[in-house]
């Protein structure tokens, strides 16, 4: 199909437009985007029911997940983080022995906790999402004898009012409860009526009881009306004394909990084609006199191309945690603890407390067991294979910055983080100041000086051979990054002989006339934190450049000619004892 839309296409520009939009669409289909569900659970101890929410998240695979009454044990919530490796997890301690909330985000939704509101018991404020599609996600648990925390309620909707709120507020009333009102109810009420901003609030999971014991709804979810949506599910209780609460949002943003996107490229048939290809590329550029304006186009060819030789396919993402001879003993669990909450009979006691060790025992040598068989995996018989493998354990990755801090406020729009970023960096590497020191003078004087001898008695242009740059090009590493024209070293190691002739007749032709396209003189910049944090400083932030791979390419053959240059005239004395030339040298 790619051929013959080579062959049948009228020019090269309806051509390589064609191929911008097929780009466009396949980096849409990495960045799908998602309608998101949310489970709300009072688990009432997240020790005492942990092997139960294993079994409830791997059932409903949620990429939102709240819980309250954790009991604040940081030993279960290791545990729970330690599970579910594919979620952020963020928790805060109680005000008393039975508060604790936490949240687990799935790591492919772009979250951050709201620092102005992390340290608060019993509260959890994130951000969620980017740019237009950014919403706040707000989980609070109020035990039945303190006030719900309005003021700070208020204090969060001010930031945005796209907020969500869930959370056990212990707030029964007729307008969302069937159980009789209490005066936390009635606040709450008064509260959401009070402004323009509350009253586009709407309570989602109304009128269906989430406490085991009685007909209240205390679990609450609520969301302006735009965002919501009454697609909700009370599911059976997993053995606490509330219902967990499904809710399945209209909200749609990036997200791969269910579908995992995946990038394939194929390059074989990329190269089949780039040799199908060479004839024209190389008329062509006899025709255009191998100017930087071909090679510009050139470049974007090569880019566009490999796009079009990359597909995206999807895979589920979500895999089972536990077993099946689990499953079946976590069932067991459950009819022993009904049993015994119906009768109370000491056989039953002593069943379920013999079967929730035997859960926890079985659930330790499953976990054992699939590290062992990991370990087993390695050949430490083969030591290239043994470290491929092992290296994943080792290697360190810079944490990504999502956000800057600047006069206490947080930024996290890219518009702004990349202004910020601008100005800041413009300013540590803005051109030497001119001081008119004696040094100064001088350096002056002999740039001018060497300006015009050059001018006069230009030097004889560099000639880069074919088997110089073969050898280059084999030696470039086999990296995917690129620069601003989106060829990457692997790219350049793929060319076949017909179009490696192409960019040797280029880049001599750059060397004699001394013109290089405009865009290898602009780099690529990313920053890196050197913190742990993704929201930081833009003074703790590290840039890094990545220039175009042909620009980089052309000064490894300067550096060639400048080696030879500096042996013929013996520029470097004998006694030279600092930096020397070898042979892993690339620029300098």
């Amino acid at each position: 199909m790619i051929f013959e839309e080579w062959t049948s296409t009228p020019t090269l520009d309806l051509l390589i437009d064609k191929w911008s939009i097929y780009r466009d669409k396949t980096l849409s289909m990495l960045n799908i985007k998602d309608n998101i569900s949310i489970l709300l659970l009072n688990v009432s101890s997240l020790n005492c029911h942990m092997v139960e929410i294993f079994k409830l998240i791997d059932t409903t695979s949620p990429p939102i997940i709240t819980l309250n009454g954790t009991h604040h044990d940081e030993r279960s919530t290791k545990q729970f983080t330690k599970h579910f490796f594919n979620y952020n997890v963020f928790s805060i301690n109680g005000t008393n022995a039975f508060g604790g909330v936490l949240v687990a985000i799935h790591k492919s939704i772009r979250t951050q906790r709201m620092v102005e509101f992390e340290n608060i018991p019993n509260l959890i404020a994130l951000e969620i999402g980017e740019e237009q599609n950014k919403f706040q996600l707000v989980t609070c648990y109020s035990p039945p004898h303190e006030q719900i925390p309005f003021e700070i309620f208020d204090r969060i909707l001010q930031k945005n009012e796209n907020t969500i709120f869930t959370g056990d507020l212990n707030a029964k009333h007729n307008s969302w409860s069937r159980s009789v009102e209490n005066p936390k109810g009635k606040t709450l009420f008064n509260w959401l009526s009070s402004s323009p901003t509350h009253a586009t609030m709407e309570i989602i999971n109304k009128f269906i009881p989430t406490s085991t014991r009685s007909k209240a709804t205390i679990d609450l979810i609520f969301a302006p009306s735009h965002m919501a949506s009454d697609t909700f599910s009370v599911l059976p209780s997993i053995g606490s004394d509330h219902h967990p609460v499904i809710w399945r949002s209209a909200i749609k943003i990036s997200t791969a909990h269910q579908k995992y996107p995946i990038k394939r490229t194929h390059w074989k048939l990329f190269e089949v084609f780039l040799t199908f290809t060479g004839s024209y590329w190389n008329k062509l550029a006899e025709d255009m006199a191998h100017s930087t304006t071909f090679f510009t186009l050139y470049e974007r060819f090569l880019s566009l191309s490999i796009s079009r030789f990359t597909n995206v396919t999807f895979r589920k993402s979500f895999k089972p945690t536990l077993p099946q001879d689990i499953i079946l003993l976590i069932n067991k669990k459950h009819m022993y603890l009904k049993l015994f909450r119906r009768t109370y009979h000491p056989y039953y006691a002593i069943m379920l407390r013999d079967i929730s060790k035997l859960v926890q025992k079985t659930l330790f040598q499953y976990k054992r067991k699939l590290w062992l068989d990991y370990c087993g995996s390695f050949n430490d018989c083969d030591t290239k294979s043994f470290w491929q493998k092992a290296k994943r354990h080792f290697r360190s990755k810079s944490t990504p910055v999502e956000g800057f801090v600047i006069n206490n406020n947080t930024i996290t729009s890219p518009d702004e983080m990349c202004a910020v970023a601008k100005n800041y960096y413009e300013e540590q590497f803005t051109d030497h100041q001119d001081t008119k020191t004696d040094i100064d003078i001088e350096a002056r004087i002999n740039v001018n000086e060497l300006n015009e001898i050059l001018i006069n008695n230009p030097p004889n242009p560099m000639n880069i051979t074919y088997q110089q740059l073969y050898r280059i090009i084999t030696s470039l590493k086999k990296k995917n990054s690129s620069g601003i024209d989106g060829v990457s070293n692997r790219i350049i190691k793929i060319l076949p002989p017909n179009h490696v002739s192409i960019v040797l007749a280029c880049m001599n032709n750059f060397a004699s006339t001394l013109q290089t396209p405009k865009h290898w003189h602009t780099a690529r910049i990313i920053l890196l934190s050197k913190t742990k944090s993704k929201i930081t400083s833009i003074d703790k932030t590290r840039p890094i450049s990545l220039l175009p791979c042909f620009s980089k390419l052309f000064e490894k053959c300067f550096l060639i000619q400048f080696r030879s240059w500096i042996d013929d005239f013996a520029i470097l004395p004998a006694e030279q004892t600092g930096k020397v030339f070898n042979e892993n040298d690339s620029q300098d």
